[in-house]
């Protein structure tokens, strides 16, 4: 289906409105008519709004896709629970989980619908409108009460995040972006800027971690650098310079938080200068040294995976500190290490890898990496994976200089010693492992003075 975009702006006293079409899922019309039948009000809020309007503004309506679209509504959390299980609902299959009450978040499942069949379900968080006090713990409200759409709007971290959609009936009719803090929430979208809502200092003391997402939200959309910040908004550019140690914050949201933004970056580098601007790589890295020359990720640019690939960026920042040392640091920082099922090198371990590398190749390395690359084959068919730890290793080779031959002789070795070779006989455990490697790497040296 094609939609006709187009868009009226209104203003009304501190309330600024946009006509526009936002086109939602069939789902979401339906949960709509259920609280318009029951009397209360739903809306599209946060992430779907303001992702339209950027693409909007940027002239992407084409390539705009709705996903992880949130409601919030005036009924308060028992009166969504009710709606959700009314006979109308039930009719449509339409179930719920409480996943947040007390807060007023509750999540309604509701089953997509294909040529009479059900083909999956859709989950859509239903939150009450709310405002919240004061916090404790500089992450959580210490209470919720719940109120009105333009106290909801004024709770919410960032201006472009504090954007209602009203609802219509249908994809074929328009609807109506409503933005209660005085119009700053579109301005601040079309001028490709991040701002907290309100007062930045408050804004930040009730979520220590916002001066970091601010800073994700605003590289996701601009690569202009921090000095744009300096120069747009003055108090916010104080706030973040108090708040950058983000105290009481845990590891865990910190490491969670910066992988985000590498991923979502417009301009990897422009990220990372924000970041180091503020402050923030001393509680990103803690105690760690950083590499002063960011600027050279961008050999990296013309490949975009690459270029945000959180093990190469984070062994080029860390480059100056001891492999074993940062193992430990990222480890205690919570960063994602070795174990589980994944299909893949964990961050700390690839981390480790490239930095041993970069410090002294030794031929005893292909091992580590042929046995990954037998396991990523084997089992987990991911050719993929595979050609991806290639890119990166050839790529990091490029950034420190390595030798081009060596490297491109240890990705294309293959391992061929087994514990079955005569040579181990009477080797078990650990010593048997060490013998293999041994002969593994004998047999890269020989391949290499071959050639």
């Amino acid at each position: 289906m094609k939609f006709k975009y187009f868009y009226t702006e209104e203003t009304q006293q501190s309330v600024e409105t946009l006509k526009t079409r936002i086109p939602l899922d069939p789902e979401v019309f339906l949960l709509k008519s259920l609280f318009k039948t029951a009397g209360f009000d739903l809306v599209a809020v946060g992430g779907v709004v303001r992702d339209y309007l950027f693409h909007a503004y940027d002239g992407y309506l084409s390539t705009f896709k709705p996903k992880d679209i949130d409601l919030a509504t005036d009924a308060p959390p028992q009166t969504i629970i009710e709606i959700l299980s009314s006979d109308a609902a039930k009719e449509h299959q339409i179930k719920f989980l409480p996943i947040g009450e007390a807060f007023g978040v509750i999540q309604a499942q509701v089953p997509q619908i294909e040529k009479d069949k059900v083909v999956g379900l859709k989950s859509y968080e239903i939150a009450t409108f709310r405002k919240d006090s004061e916090t404790g713990d500089g992450r959580r409200p210490d209470s919720v009460t719940f109120s009105s759409r333009k106290d909801d709007a004024q709770r919410r971290d960032l201006t472009m995040n504090a954007l209602f959609y009203e609802i219509p009936r249908n994809n074929k009719e328009v609807g109506t972006v409503i933005d209660y803090n005085n119009g700053q929430g579109i301005k601040d979208i079309k001028n490709k800027f991040a701002r907290p809502v309100g007062d930045p200092l408050k804004r930040f003391e009730e979520d220590r971690l916002r001066p970091m997402r601010l800073i994700r939200f605003y590289n996701r959309y601009n690569n202009a650098g921090p000095e744009f910040i300096e120069s747009q908004d003055p108090e916010t550019a104080k706030a973040l310079k108090r708040y950058h140690m983000m105290e009481g914050v845990s590891p865990e949201r910190i490491q969670k938080e910066f992988i985000m933004g590498l991923a979502s970056s417009k301009d990897t580098v422009a990220y990372l200068k924000t970041l180091r601007y503020f402050g923030m790589f001393d509680r990103v890295f803690q105690g760690l040294r950083i590499n002063p020359n960011i600027d050279q990720l961008k050999e990296l640019k013309a490949n975009p995976v690459l270029y945000r690939r959180p093990s190469l960026v984070i062994a080029w920042l860390l480059l100056h500190n001891d492999s074993n040392s940062v193992a430990s640091a990222l480890n205690s920082l919570k960063y994602p290490s070795r174990g589980g099922q994944g299909a893949e090198f964990k961050l700390v371990d690839n981390v480790k890898f490239l930095l041993e590398v970069a410090k002294d190749f030794q031929p005893q390395h292909i091992t580590r990496f042929s046995k990954e690359r037998e396991k990523l084959l084997v089992q987990f068919d991911n050719q993929a994976m595979i050609d991806l730890q290639a890119a990166e290793i050839n790529a990091w080779a490029t950034l420190v200089g390595l030798d081009r031959n060596m490297i491109n002789h240890f990705l294309n070795f293959q391992r061929t010693v087994t514990g079955n070779d005569a040579r181990l006989f009477g080797k078990k455990g650990p010593a048997l492992g060490q013998a293999i490697n041994d002969l593994e790497t004998q047999n890269f040296l020989k391949m290499i003075n071959k050639k």
